[in-house]
């Protein structure tokens, strides 16, 4: 910029040229700079300063502490464009008073420009934005030059509930005014913030059953203009609301707090997963522990059980229809305080659902759902679609499992009262129109009850009607209403008790009416026994059933149905009526299953059952009757066509062991019971059959319990095993199966077969046991002989040859240690002369030793004497060495004077130079003010300039005196260095005599060495030809007895092996091979499958050279020849088969 005055006006004296620094819009900072100081100007504060500009071309960073000015001071001093005077009056009135403790600014030295500031400001005890305090609050203020001006940045610290916060302040440019401003804090690094501690900071109190969470992620926000402050974060601690026996665990937790000027407000909120949905869950703040929840659309079932568990709702057998109901629009609520879990909701059909979960003497639940009044039942389940021909209006279905006859549910009322019971309930109110029953009970509607079971199948409408009269005289008491809601027809039923005589006697029956088209029938269960019906003695019918078909006109018909007991067993009994003469009646007893020891045990004495031996008693247990009819006939009689002989008879499949036959049980009731009839033949794979005489046909069975013989329970009929087909009668009992026969096993040798088990129909425990006869044992002898016979003759050669071989290799072994002896005495003479030669030469060498290490010696203490020399002058040398750099620095450092002096004598001629310059560019009519300007400035200069000249003249003659030091010192350095010897300590005159004497010294010992060493190899050759032929000997030698040694370990062997095998042909040359073997009985033992292939282990009695033996061996039926080797074998177990 140009300055125009008036010529009037002096021109100002002129300065060093200086730079001012500062930031746009901001007037009440400035940086003066001349060379590296400078003066840093903040509002009404001045301080000097350095200013050193970075190597790397950064810009340089200034920074001043303070503590007179305030952050008020300098707003105030702020003008309109300034970034301060922008601040929000909710920030600046908290921090105005503090102190700005120091400044930083940065400097493009370069760029002659401020780049930025930065004011640390001292923390204010509290702040409260919005309403939400801050303790020791603290800011910094940063101004940044932009493009276009000057940007400002707030950042700082707090306590926000007892934690580190960081905070910063922004604005946005396109809002005006304080809510352009916003606050944004965040927990600072390392600290830590719980539910509690935050709410309270709201002004809030959370309840105390929320576990105190721990937050993560928080986040402070809020406008300057006082409208809100929020807060917000998330938490990772465990929550479990203690509702079921394992709880109900809360993830994603998230937590919210609000304040404006209506209040605080907060919520803290989380998923559950409940029915395979997650459900957002919320607790509101302030308020009890209540979460809130709402489901689109859920399985109310599912989420119950997944709360108390399976076994809870399980135990109810729900009906899977119920179960798999859905609902829709569920609001769910958790009171955390009372543990109590609750859900409202609707569904297709339903006016309203409301679920309770909670825990009396355990976790239980409660669900009520009222039906709209037109709720088709078919859409619940196809089996209650007859449900949809009637009208139940006031419908309400409850299911729970637990009883409280003080439980509500609040929004079912008032249809649903007060009080549950632990099961599945369907209640309504019945309209009976056109259902016929309005007439018969003079009823229009009924309130009744439904106890729904785990199949909606089985659903029945029940209601207590009072008295009703069926026809005159017939009266159901405390008769009760039912209603069968069966798909196909809907029935109606109304039960009591009436009283009637039939055939002279009084019966009491407990029935009902079933309302048909043309008229009633009643049907009805007698109380008690009828005893002795139609004059049957000893026979009692329980549970008589009665009916009575009535059309108004009369009463046709009476049919009588009842059941009779046999032991454990009830049947179904059926009365042949014969009206015109009851004696001649029949009762016929229909059984599915029936016990043949309840038959003897109900029909005959206590004798028959008390006989039966033990080992049978369990087999007489298990016989049991299938598909049985049970005639009870107390004379003949035909009715119809049918004739029955008096008597007691059954008749149907019987079951024994296993195998079932068609049966006829003739039953006396003085002496027992028989049985007969015939099986199917019995056949186990291709190892076992039991058939009749003709194989097509099945075995007899014979059963006899009786007192007159002892008891039998047996097959009869043929047998096929082993070969073996003869006649048997299989007796049965608790042990299982026993039976013997006689034959030919496998078609080769006469045997007796024992034959027992515990199951005739498997081959695995079916055991066989075969006495061989005569034949057997003979063959089996004589065969086993000729095989003992053959091989002693084979063992007795093979001693002989082993005999034989050692008696060469004895011989062999006596030649051998002659030569070995011969060769030993040999060696022994060359081993003396070859020691005397060498001793001498030894002594010889030893002297030659000597003498080398006495010259080795000397040169040592010679070279040490030369090292001591060169040792003393090195150390002189670094004496003179250290002089002469002492010398050198003293001159270095007066050239340094020199050239600093001469540097301000440059700078002042310099400076003389400039002011020159400035003068001769002045107007014309400032030359006068100027040259005296000029000469003051001039003439200080030059005074100053003479100074240092004479200065210069003192340090150039103290260093002329230097520089003669240098030389000196310099000199003596040069004539060490020449006297120093530079070649190596082995070519010094001295060293080089000695060596001389050392070589003489080492030529002798070299000639000594070689004379020992040619002695040592000749004597050593001599020798090692001797010993070579010991070892050849002693090798041979040694050969020789290995062989000795391994033709008697041989020859022992064999001895061992086989002698007693070679031994036979010595007792057969004296006894003959008929006394050799005779084989006393055999016998084999085992089970079906493994005897049937003819491979068995057979037990044999058998004399062997005179000694009586018990033999246990592998035999093969089937391979008589390898049958005999074993027996050789296993009298004889040397033998080498």
């Amino acid at each position: 910029m140009t300055t125009t005055m008036s010529s009037s006006i002096a021109a100002p004296l002129p300065t060093a040229p200086a730079t001012v620094f500062s930031l746009p819009g901001v007037s009440w900072l400035a940086l003066q700079v001349q060379g590296t100081t400078g003066t840093l100007t903040v509002g009404s504060a001045s301080v000097t300063v350095e200013v050193t500009p970075p190597a790397d071309g950064s810009p340089a960073q200034v920074r001043v502490d303070l503590s007179t000015l305030t952050v008020g001071a300098l707003i105030a001093a702020a003008g309109s464009s300034d970034p301060l005077s922008s601040l929000p009056s909710a920030l600046t009135g908290a921090i105005s008073s503090a102190a700005v403790t120091s400044v930083s600014i940065s400097v493009d030295l370069a760029g002659h420009r401020l780049v930025g500031c930065e004011l640390t400001v001292s923390a204010v005890p509290s702040w409260a934005p919005g309403g939400v305090e801050l303790d020791d609050f603290a800011v910094t203020v940063a101004l940044t030059r932009s493009s276009d001006g000057t940007a400002i940045d707030v950042t700082g610290t707090a306590v926000f509930a007892g934690a580190g916060v960081a905070v910063s302040i922004t604005r946005d440019p396109a809002v005006t005014g304080a809510g352009a401003w916003s606050l944004h804090a965040g927990l600072a690094d390392g600290a830590t913030l719980d539910v509690s501690a935050a709410a309270a900071a709201y002004g809030l109190t959370v309840a105390s059953a929320l576990p105190d969470l721990v937050l993560t992620g928080c986040a402070l926000d809020g406008t300057l203009d006082g409208s809100a402050v929020s807060f917000t974060a998330s938490s990772s601690t465990d929550w479990t609301i203690p509702v079921g026996p394992d709880g109900i665990s809360v993830g994603e937790l998230a937590v919210e707090f609000s304040r404006n000027t209506a209040g605080s407000t907060g919520s803290v909120s989380g998923t559950v997963r409940l029915a395979g949905v997650d459900v957002p869950i919320a607790y509101a703040v302030p308020g009890g522990l209540t979460v809130h929840a709402t489901i689109g659309k859920v399985a109310p079932f599912a989420l119950i059980q997944d709360v108390v568990g399976a076994a809870s709702v399980g135990a109810l057998a729900l009906p899977p229809e119920l179960v798999a109901l859905a609902l829709t629009d569920v609001m769910l609520a958790i009171d955390v305080d009372k543990a109590e879990l609750s859900f409202a909701a609707t569904g297709p059909g339903f006016k309203r659902v409301q679920a309770v979960v909670r825990k009396g003497t355990s976790w239980g639940f409660a669900v009520g759902i009222e039906l709209d009044d037109d709720y088709r039942f078919s859409s619940l389940s196809p089996a209650l679609s007859g449900l949809d021909t009637v009208h139940l209006p006031d419908a309400l279905i409850v299911i729970s499992s637990f009883d409280d006859t003080a439980f509500t549910f609040d929004e079912l009322q008032p249809v649903a009262g007060t009080g549950v019971s632990e099961g599945v309930l369907l209640d309504g109110r019945l309209d009976l129109s056109g259902l016929g029953a309005d007439k018969f009970l003079g009823e229009a509607h009924l309130d009744v009850k439904a106890e729904i079971g785990p199949s909606l199948a089985d659903l029945e409408l029940d209601a207590g009607v009072g008295d009703i009269t069926i026809t005159d005289g017939v009266v159901l008491k405390d008769a009760k209403f039912a209603l069968h809601p069966d798909p196909e027809n809907v029935s109606i039923s109304v039960s009591g008790a009436v009283d009637v005589t039939i055939d002279s006697s009084p019966l009491e029956f407990i029935g009902g009416v079933s309302v048909v088209p043309n008229g009633i029938s009643f049907f009805a269960t007698m109380k008690g026994t009828w005893q002795d019906p139609f004059g049957a003695k000893g026979i009692a019918l329980t549970d008589v059933s009665l009916q009575i078909g009535s059309d108004f006109e009369g009463v046709p018909s009476i049919g009588i149905a009842g059941g009779l007991t046999v032991g454990a067993f009830q049947g179904s009994a059926a009365v042949s009526f014969n009206s015109q003469n009851p004696a001649q009646s029949v009762l016929i007893v229909a059984f599915n299953h029936l016990s043949l020891m309840d038959v003897v045990a109900t029909f005959c004495p206590s004798e028959v059952a008390a006989d039966i031996p033990a080992d049978v008693q369990g087999t007489l247990a298990g016989i049991s009757l299938e598909d049985v009819d049970l005639y009870v006939v107390p004379e003949d009689t035909s009715i119809g066509a049918l004739n029955y002989r008096q008597g007691l008879r059954v008749g149907g499949k019987l079951h024994v062991s296993g195998f079932t036959a068609q049966a006829d049980v003739e039953i006396d009731q003085q002496t027992g019971v028989k049985a007969s009839g015939s099986l199917s033949p019995v056949v186990v794979g291709d190892v076992f059959s039991l058939t009749g005489t003709d194989p097509k046909d099945g075995p007899d069975l014979d059963i006899e319990v009786t007192t007159a013989a002892v008891p039998k329970i047996a097959f009869d009929g043929q047998v096929n095993l082993l070969g073996v087909t003869a006649g048997a009668s299989v007796s049965l009992s608790d042990s299982g199966f026993d039976f013997r026969c006689a034959g030919r096993v496998f078609e080769l040798f006469s045997a007796s077969v024992h034959s027992y088990g515990g199951n005739l129909q498997s081959g695995a425990g079916f055991m066989v046991h075969a006495d061989m006869q005569q034949d057997f044992l003979s063959d089996l002898a004589r065969r086993a002989a000729a095989v003992l016979q053959q091989a002693g003759a084979d063992a007795q050669a093979r001693i002989v040859g082993a005999q034989q071989s050692v008696s060469a290799a004895q011989a062999d072994v006596q030649r051998f240690t002659a030569s070995v002896q011969s060769a030993q005495s040999d060696l022994a003479k060359k081993q003396a002369d070859a020691q005397a030669q060498l001793q001498g030469l030894s002594a010889q060498l030893a002297q030659a030793q000597q003498a080398l290490g006495a010259v080795d010696a000397q040169i040592a203490t010679t070279r040490a004497q030369i090292q001591a020399e060169r040792d003393a002058a090195a150390a002189k040398l670094r004496d003179l060495q250290q002089k002469l750099a002492s010398a050198q620095a003293a001159v270095s450092a007066l050239n340094g004077q020199i050239s600093g002096q001469q540097a301000q004598i440059d700078r002042l001629n310099g400076e003389i130079d400039w002011w020159k310059n400035w003068y001769d560019n002045l107007a014309w009519y400032d030359k006068a003010w100027g040259w005296t300007k000029l000469g003051a400035e001039v003439g200080w200069r030059g005074a100053q300039i003479a100074d240092f000249e004479v200065t210069l003249q003192g340090l150039r003659g103290s260093l002329a005196a230097a520089a003669g030091v240098l030389q000196t010192a310099q000199q003596a350095v040069n004539t060490a260095l020449a006297a120093q010897a530079n070649y190596p300590i082995d070519q010094d005159p001295r060293i080089l005599t000695l060596a001389g004497a050392e070589a003489a010294a080492r030529t002798a010992l070299q000639g000594a060495q070689s004379a020992l060493s040619a002695a040592q190899q000749a004597t050593s050759a001599l020798i090692s030809a001797a010993s070579q032929a010991v070892d050849a000997f002693q090798q041979q030698l040694g050969t020789a007895n290995l062989a000795l040694e391994a033709a008697n370990a041989a020859l022992a062997q064999l001895n061992g092996a086989i002698g007693a095998v070679a031994a036979v042909s010595a007792y057969i040359a004296a006894h003959g091979i008929d006394s050799l073997v005779d084989v006393r009985s055999a016998s084999f033992t085992g089970t079906l499958d493994a005897t049937s292939g003819g491979s068995v282990t057979l037990d044999a009695d058998v004399v062997f050279q005179g000694n009586a033996e018990q033999l246990h061996l592998s035999y093969d039926f089937h391979d008589l020849a390898a049958g005999a080797q074993a027996m050789a074998k296993a009298v004889l177990p040397s033998l080498p088969v």
